[in-house]
């Protein structure tokens, strides 16, 4: 540790620093995955290319999907904001066709989760040009620690509420 400096210098320097310095428990708002974009890869559905987490993972992206497909699910009287609670209970629908349209949206929007997470971990660019030092720090900690990955809340919550668990 640097002695004291009188004035504000020092504490000017160590904001600076610590601005720098990445902190897996104290994430700006660069650690977003709804501002990744999803690059080019094989398998990765050309319409999503070039599109944030947000305008694919999010809940409106869900519904979205629902959307589309919502008069086969029966859900033409069911406001929009609604339709992620009730494909959540078409995916036990004991119909069969309900039940795998429903399981269809469900994967579909699983596999852009997962286009997102593969486009952080392979993807060479960050959100910023040049590359800030805390977002390099923050890509090579998903690159080389982050092994296991856990979604929980929000829309993975289910009926259940069990997290859903992505391992290397």
């Amino acid at each position: 540790m640097r002695p004291s400096l009188k004035g504000g210098a020092y504490r000017i320097e160590r904001t600076l620093m610590s601005q720098a310095a990445f902190d897996p428990y104290r994430l700006r708002p660069l650690a977003s995955l709804n501002r990744r974009q999803i690059i080019a890869l094989p398998g990765i559905e050309p319409e999503v290319i070039g599109k944030t987490g947000y305008e694919v993972a999010s809940r409106p992206a869900l519904i979205a999907l629902i959307q589309a497909q919502a008069g086969v699910l029966g859900l033409e009287n069911i406001k929009a904001a609604d339709y992620p609670q009730h494909l959540n209970a078409l995916l036990g629908s004991s119909n069969g066709s309900l039940r795998i349209a429903s399981e269809a949206i469900a994967i579909q929007h699983g596999k852009r989760v997962g286009y997102l997470l593969a486009s952080i971990l392979l993807s060479s660019a960050g959100l910023t040009s040049p590359l800030e030092p805390w977002e390099a720090e923050y890509l090579r900690h998903w690159r080389e620690q982050v092994d296991c990955i856990v979604l929980g809340g929000g829309l993975v919550s289910g009926a259940k509420r069990a997290p859903l668990y992505i391992n290397n």
